[in-house]
């Protein structure tokens, strides 16, 4: 089992590298190109805690933080080079699931861009299955014309 998260530049305390200090021993493992616009490159940090294996994704500019003060091209841009980048890893590690989880307004274009043949038919056998634990409508994944 796998789970994925983006590693944010800089953590609620404003701290960068937090990942290295982490007991579970996170490494760096390697780079993904992330073909959105002009590409991204988004460095893969690996682990394992209680027997999930554990993959962050860190670029800088597209998570430097939580919940980040940002107009909506940003947003757009960061949920689609999050969605493209777990899928790119699932490829290069090999891994084909048979389910795919997903959660929340962040990771909704996982499932669209491997249902849209992004990947070819590599996720056609795929089965997604979103949740949506907030529907409150002044909840964040709202993405407006301006800040």
């Amino acid at each position: 089992m796998w789970g994925i998260s983006p590693y944010y530049e800089r953590n609620r305390k404003g701290e960068t590298g937090y990942l290295s200090r982490d007991p579970a021993g996170f490494k760096w493992t390697r780079n993904l190109n992330v073909t959105i616009q002009s590409g991204y490159t988004v460095g893969v940090h690996e682990g394992e805690v209680n027997g999930v294996n554990l993959a962050f994704l860190h670029n800088a500019t597209i998570f430097p933080s939580a919940y980040p003060d940002s107009g909506p091209e940003d947003v757009v841009r960061s949920i689609a080079v999050f969605g493209k980048g777990c899928l790119e890893f699932l490829c290069q590690k090999g891994i084909i699931p048979a389910v795919c989880v997903t959660n929340d307004w962040f990771t909704g274009l996982i499932p669209a861009y491997a249902k849209n043949k992004s990947f070819g038919e590599t996720f056609s056998g795929t089965t997604f299955f979103h949740i949506v634990h907030n529907l409150e409508p002044s909840y964040e994944g709202r993405i407006f014309s301006s800040p």
